[in-house]
């Protein structure tokens, strides 16, 4: 039983270390968001509307405590929930750093880029006094260097005390220093390493150095190899082939015509029929498009249904108000029966 709680404390122990985000990625966002503060409030002032008369007596506003207040309220506003509270766990650790760094290495030269400032604010924080990064150029938890992956690729796990180190190419280009083409292209220029694709002709053996369909290795699916085409360093020159001028051909449908293109080819069908929406023969023209206002003419039926149907309701209320009108005149013979017995009473009482 101890060693099954043992197993099972281990495993929500690493459940909980991979939910939580990574303090390197964090306090990389954190440096990041500092960046687009500084550019952010980068020609605002104290707001006192005098602004010469405010820098002579509240000092410099691009290196104020109010600037940097203005600046940490925001830092971790952009971010997730669980990021949010890793972010101001960070901020509250890199309090007095951060204070020291903007007061004194930040004051004396304020007018540096954002960009030059929060990579100077990276370094302090997250390399040097967090150790929770390495620099750029390096990887792992001893921060050894990383390869020369070029222009093309980039070391895994740059900047962080995690990664392999080794080389991520860029697509197109492949090496364990990314100096190479992968297959499918060739090598266009070699300072600086571009790789571009073969022609859509060659296959998968890739070309030679060029994007013509006479540098092919082999022939894409749809072109073959020109006669008398092959030289020493293996290129071929691939043409399309017409599909369409094969016996039988491959449009067998009634009405139908074989249109070629490069690579491949088409059934369309003869001028004056069309295929219907939902798919099929091609039919005369007039048919196809009759066939697929069917479901919109049974619509119509459905409509003209539910006019008859308005139309009996108001029949309805033709008869309806026909009665009312019916009970009204019953009601006036009423009304004179009534007057018609009023002189009689009055005999009575002479």
């Amino acid at each position: 039983p101890s060693a099954l709680r043992q197993l099972l404390l281990l495993a929500l122990l690493s459940i909980a270390v991979s939910a939580a985000p990574d303090k390197c990625s964090v306090c990389n966002r954190l440096t990041e968001a500092f960046e687009q503060g500084l550019q952010r409030t980068a020609k605002d002032n104290f707001g006192g509307g005098n602004t010469h008369w405010e820098e002579s007596r509240l000092g410099s506003w691009a290196s104020s405590e109010t600037r940097l207040v203005d600046i940490q309220e925001r830092l971790c506003s952009d971010e997730g929930k669980e990021e949010a509270v890793a972010c101001h766990a960070l901020l509250e650790q890199f309090e007095e750093p951060l204070e020291g760094w903007w007061f004194g290495d930040f004051r004396r030269d304020p007018g540096k880029s954002a960009a030059k400032a929060a990579a100077a604010l990276r370094e302090l924080l997250c390399v040097r006094t967090g150790g929770l990064c390495c620099q750029h150029g390096a990887f792992g938890p001893q921060c050894a260097a990383c390869p020369v992956c070029g222009l093309r690729g980039h070391c895994d796990g740059n900047g962080t005390r995690a990664g392999s180190g080794r080389c991520t190419c860029d697509s197109g280009y492949r090496g364990e220093l990314c100096d190479q083409c992968e297959t499918g292209r060739y090598l266009a220029t070699a300072e600086p390493l571009l790789c571009l694709a073969c022609h859509p002709a060659c296959g998968s053996a890739g070309c030679v150095d060029g994007p013509s369909e006479s540098n092919c290795r082999d022939c894409a699916t749809g072109y073959q190899p020109a006669e008398a085409s092959g030289a020493a360093d293996g290129r071929v020159s691939c043409i399309d082939v017409d599909e369409c001028a094969a016996t039988p051909g491959p449009c067998a449908g009634p009405n139908e015509t074989c249109v070629n293109s490069p690579g491949s080819f088409a059934c369309d069908c003869l001028p004056g029929f069309q295929r219907p929406a939902a798919g099929g023969d091609c039919q005369p023209a007039e048919t196809a498009a009759g066939t697929d206002g069917d479901s919109a003419e049974t619509g119509g039926d459905s409509a003209e249904t539910g006019d008859d149907s308005a139309e009996s309701s108001g029949e309805s209320a033709e008869t309806g108000g026909e009665s009312a009108e019916t009970g009204g005149e019953s009601a006036e013979t009423g009304g004179e029966s009534a007057e018609t017995a009023t002189p009689a009473m009055d005999k009575e009482e002479l």
